[in-house]
């Protein structure tokens, strides 16, 4: 256990025994572990929540977070960074588009994992490349995170109405072929797309820390999330990911993130270093043969 005295000068003692209680108690309490996240990073988004919240010590947070749900999930939106858009880095998504789909669609069947998929926007953006590849009904869509808050917003299929132009921008961006309204109807205030794009997206509640792999992937996208970690975390991350790329498979990371991955050069092909998309070249063992799920369906028209 990272002791916060030492890599946080502006945490007391005290505050360092509260917030370990505090983390055991969101852990207990909604299953999410932030115990390898970047301590002083998490102390300084928790002493902002405490201002805008009126508190004035850590444990004030305890009891609240333990019988108010509502509470519980303002303190791990305010924990868990949730940065993330359609087409978020839309130079990303035109590399995905261009270098890495046409080596998807060499395949009867593949499956792609987004971990730490937060509230599914960029699942959505992966799964408009898809189809307008034609190939989203040959696809599964993994999509994890450790906040079942974020899943429950992601399962809606649903953006932000006044993200609608940033959002038109990034995708022609991306290399978007049709437009970004053909996907989306607004409802309620809301964004909300096509059913279909979700048909064949599996959500979980999965930590890649701790829990076991999902299964052999083709594709993995785990963006702008190691950042959040402490550098040992983010290296064992980075190497449980790593575990489930299948041959000759790619993994992408976030942009911002400065990782040092020491198996990079022996067992991975540089696809592009800026945008840190990575082909697996060596596999350590043989993949296992992936049969499509039945819930997978074809296309049919979106509802009026």
């Amino acid at each position: 256990m990272v002791d916060m005295s030492t890599s946080n000068p502006c945490a007391s003692a005290e505050e360092t025994i509260e917030l370990e209680l505090l983390l055991t108690a969101l852990q207990r309490s909604a299953g999410v572990n932030l115990e390898p996240f970047d301590r002083p990073l998490l102390y300084k988004h928790l002493l902002r929540h405490l201002t805008e919240q009126g508190l004035a010590n850590i444990g004030d947070l305890i009891p609240r977070i333990l019988h108010d749900r509502a509470a519980r999930e303002r303190l791990i939106d305010a924990l868990i960074v949730k940065k993330t858009s359609l087409f978020r880095d839309p130079a990303c998504f035109r590399l995905l588009r261009d270098q890495v789909i046409p080596y998807l669609q060499t395949f009867p069947y593949f499956r792609i994992w987004h971990a730490g998929c937060s509230t599914g926007l960029e699942v959505i953006s992966m799964a408009i490349l898809l189809r307008e590849a034609n190939l989203l009904d040959r696809s599964t869509i993994f999509a994890s995170d450790i906040d079942d808050h974020s899943l429950r917003l992601a399962k809606e299929g649903c953006a932000p109405l006044d993200t609608f132009a940033a959002s038109c921008k990034a995708y022609k961006e991306a290399g978007g072929r049709a437009a970004l309204g053909d996907y989306c109807k607004v409802i309620d205030d809301k964004l909300h797309f096509d059913p279909r794009l979700l048909n064949g997206v599996v959500f979980a509640h999965h930590d890649f820390l701790t829990d076991p792999p999902i299964g052999t992937m083709h594709l993995i996208l785990c963006r702008n999330v190691l950042m959040y970690y402490g550098p040992e975390s983010r290296h064992r991350g980075m190497e449980q990911l790593a575990q489930s790329v299948a041959p000759h498979g790619f993994i992408t990371f976030g942009h911002k993130e400065h990782l040092a991955w020491p198996h990079l050069d022996e067992a991975y092909r540089v696809i592009d270093s800026a945008w840190r998309i990575y082909q697996r070249l060596r596999p350590e063992h043989a993949t296992h043969r992936v049969q499509p799920p039945a819930n997978v369906t074809p296309e049919q028209g979106f509802p009026s």
